[in-house]
């Protein structure tokens, strides 16, 4: 029966390869009489399609015809014809597997078109030569050949590849994880190709955009694009597309932790996906739905889901996406007691990473074949999986992996009594964190450093401005005072010398003039162009800074309510928020760095990357120990002296730690105090007179205070900006009593509501009018950060 079935598969295969070549021999004898026909440069045409036919083969087919339209095309004299060919070359190249070669011939291609003024011609290898660098990974190559695209598109008023390349130009900064870039190109092709009411592009930005969008994190507008993308694909009955928005959407609500909404949408896609029958994307969908039923322990439900995504990758030969199935699988079977199992599927997924040579799934099997051992106390093999996770790590220098293993393979030896063994590794293990520690804090700080001096150069910029615009006037006035003495002079010779010789001095000054327009022209360009780069850098630099700040939302698994108001002076801040827990503790920080912009900024990562050390590596949750630590951290940083040219830049800080057995509040404050309230009276936890660093002091000694919390208790930090802020009707300071009345008189409404009167005073005081002026609102004079947290 198998041998019969056998037979039946490859007769099929044999068939249907024949019918191929059947269809591409009678396509090839179509086009060879057409050929017959021609003469001269009316063949090149037809040689060149002969030549399309052949581009996979690995006969000589295609260079056959190739070579026999270059000939002609060179015989004729026309350029035309000469980048029509090598157009045709350079994609004959690529799909031979040249990429460089096939770059070249485009840009030949290129130098032809602009020779015979052909548009057409000149666009299209543009664009291949864009596409043939993105597809090579080359992307910034690929950036402005598509600028050039544009320009074309817009000479030659094509507004379809116009709208086509400023897609591309987008997409590729998105590739790039550019997305604030990306966005405004996404917008403006979506315009372009509104205008020409392509539905189906005009879908398809929509869906460009939600991605961007997500990209940032700008939940809401990537959720509304792909609710408008969605719309336009079910009047077009695009089902499969439908499908695409629908999980987009359930990944974004999956990121924000709303795992009910997550699931209902990818429910909604894998029916979807059943009618259409696309096994493909129905198997990546229900292997996300087993991972969040997994998260929820439903164990069951989650192994049928992934049972169902391993069978659909096995029939895709999709053997990577097979074994990372069987390795959750795995999980399951442990938990439910079926270690043999469990056991079996770590090996099979193992296996097939290993012949993938897929060396990053190799350490993630191994480090899960480990934990498995050791679970079930068989050590030394346990032992033999994490040495060879370290092995492989340091080969393919994956420092994450080999962390992991470290500390794996030190808290294993110290539980088999090994200890000069797990001392060593403890020592590995360390020294590893503390590099990749120091690696990624100078790699932020020298990214927020080239950002400042792109701001220092502004300033530069605009100051050699206004010295031009000096000298432009200067050179006016010189001009009117030369011509009135040249115009006395000639007066008192001769009436007819004085006709000739204005009329020479009024030309040469226009051209002169005119020369200072164009030089003036030309400056304007430059300066726009660096004010867009700089902001460019500056809005980087802030998605740096929110990449390395927690989400307010961490908060929800502690407290019932809490607030945090940040509000930033400028595009990035010197103020900050922190939050982490160790073990039973939960540390909270309101944290004010010196200055406020990029310099602040600075002042920030590297408060962050310390707290982070201290606290998460260090295991350090005594306040006045994280601050006395901090503060010698942060004088280290700037190689702090006794001299005059020590840096004078520090932080002030309020921190608490809350153990969550007791309810016991530890708090230690540099310059910044912690209000606690209790049924309506305000206590005051006073902080050391002292900033983070800043200067050297042998008396500057932090210390901790504490207090029992009972439920219903607020606790309050903030830094000075909101208490300093000018406004109100004399146009003075806030102030910190003010604030403390404020916090008391709301401290009995919801925390959310207690953040809305808070924004809502701080913007109502700084628009307040001040007398005498017609000013309606004052600037904001620093950051402001007020976290508040209800027990």
């Amino acid at each position: 029966m198998n041998k019969i079935l056998l037979k039946a598969v490859i007769c099929f295969i044999v068939c249907g390869i024949n019918n191929s070549v059947f269809s591409q021999n009678k396509k090839e004898d179509s086009l060879l009489i057409v050929l017959k026909t021609q003469k001269d440069t009316a063949s090149i045409r037809t040689l060149l399609k002969l030549a399309s036919l052949h581009f996979r083969d690995t006969t000589n087919e295609a260079t056959k015809y190739l070579n026999k339209a270059y000939t002609i095309s060179k015989a004729s004299g026309d350029k035309k014809y000469l980048g029509d060919y090598f157009t045709s070359l350079g994609t004959y190249k690529e799909k031979q597997g040249d990429p460089d070669a096939a770059v070249d011939n485009y840009k030949n291609a290129l130098i032809m078109y602009k020779a015979s003024r052909y548009f057409p011609g000149q666009i299209n290898a543009l664009y291949k030569n864009a596409i043939c660098h993105a597809m090579n990974g080359k992307i910034r190559l690929a950036i402005p050949i598509f600028e050039e695209c544009i320009k074309k598109a817009k000479e030659s008023e094509n507004v379809k590849e116009e709208a086509s390349n400023v897609y591309n130009l987008g997409y590729s900064y998105h590739s790039l994880g550019e997305n604030s870039l990306a966005i405004p190109y996404f917008k403006e092709s979506l315009e372009l190709y509104t205008s020409l009411n392509d539905s189906n592009s005009i879908a398809r930005l929509n869906n460009a955009l939600g991605t961007a969008y997500n990209g940032m994190s700008d939940f809401e507008n990537a959720i509304a694009s792909y609710i408008t993308s969605k719309k336009m694909y079910e009047k077009l009955g695009r089902q499969k597309d439908i499908a695409g928005c629908i999980v987009n959407m359930g990944l974004i609500y999956d990121a924000m932790h709303n795992e009910n909404k997550a699931l209902s949408y990818f429910y909604e896609a894998e029916k979807i996906l059943e009618t259409i029958q696309n096994k493909d994307y129905l198997a990546n969908v229900r292997h996300s739905i087993g991972t969040i039923l997994l998260r929820r322990k439903q164990y069951d439900k989650a192994l049928e889901k992934y049972t169902q995504s391993k069978k659909a990758f096995l029939e895709l030969d999709n053997t990577n996406h097979y074994a990372d199935c069987i390795l959750s699988m795995s999980e399951i079977y442990f938990i439910k007691g079926k270690k043999d199992k469990a056991l079996e599927l770590i090996l099979e997924g193992l296996k097939i990473k290993r012949d993938l040579e897929e060396q990053e799934g190799v350490c993630l099997g191994l480090i899960q074949l480990g934990d498995f051992y050791q679970q079930t106390g068989k050590t030394k093999q346990a032992l033999e999986s994490y040495e060879e996770v370290v092995e492989i790590a340091k080969k393919i220098g994956s420092r994450s992996a080999e962390v992991n293993a470290m500390k794996k393979l030190a808290d294993l030896n110290t539980e088999l009594g090994n200890y000069k063994l797990a001392n060593e590794y403890l020592s590995n293990y360390s020294s590893l964190k503390d590099s990749i520690f120091k690696s990624e804090n100078t790699s932020k700080i020298a990214e927020m450093e080239a950002i400042y001096k792109t701001d220092k150069q502004a300033g530069e910029i605009n100051m050699l401005n206004e010295q031009k615009k000096v000298q432009e006037n200067q050179f006016k006035i010189n001009n009117m005072q030369r011509n009135m003495l040249l115009g006395g002079v000639v007066v008192l010779f001769i009436i007819a010398f004085l006709i000739f010789n204005r009329y020479r001095l009024k030309q040469r000054s226009n051209l002169e003039l005119q020369s200072a327009y164009n030089e003036i022209q030309v400056n304007r360009d430059e300066i726009a162009l660096q004010k867009k780069e700089i902001m460019d850098s500056i809005h980087y630099a802030k998605r740096i800074q929110e990449a390395i700040l927690p989400t307010p939302g961490m908060l929800n698994s502690f407290f019932t309510e809490h607030f945090v108001f940040y509000q930033p002076k400028d595009v990035v801040s010197g103020d900050l928020y922190w939050f982490s827990q160790v073990k039973n503790t939960i540390m909270l920080a309101a944290v004010d760095c010196t200055g406020h912009g990029v310099p602040g900024a600075f002042m920030s990562v590297i408060g962050v990357d310390h707290l982070n050390h201290l606290v998460n590596d260090k295991q350090i949750t005594d306040p006045a120990q994280v601050l006395t630590e901090l503060d010698h951290g942060i004088l280290s940083s700037f190689g702090k002296d006794s001299s005059e040219k020590s840096i004078q830049d520090g932080m002030d800080m309020a921190l608490c730690a809350i153990d969550l057995d007791t309810n016991i509040l530890s708090f230690s404050g540099a310059h910044r105090p912690l209000i606690h309230v209790r049924n309506n009276v305000i206590t005051e936890l006073k902080p050391t007179k002292a900033s983070i660093g800043g200067y050297l002091s042998d008396k500057k000694t932090f210390f901790n205070d504490s207090l029992q919390l009972q439920k219903g208790d607020c606790i309050y930090m903030f830094t000075d900006g909101y208490a300093d802020q000018f406004g109100g009707p004399r146009g003075k300071k806030f102030k910190y009593k003010q604030l403390l009345d404020l916090i008391l008189n709301n401290v009995n409404d919801s925390m959310e509501m207690q953040k809305q009167k808070l924004t809502s005073a701080f913007d109502n005081w700084k628009a307040w009018p001040v007398a005498g002026s017609l000013q309606r609102e004052l600037e904001q004079v620093d950051d402001v950060c007020v976290i508040g947290v209800r027990v």
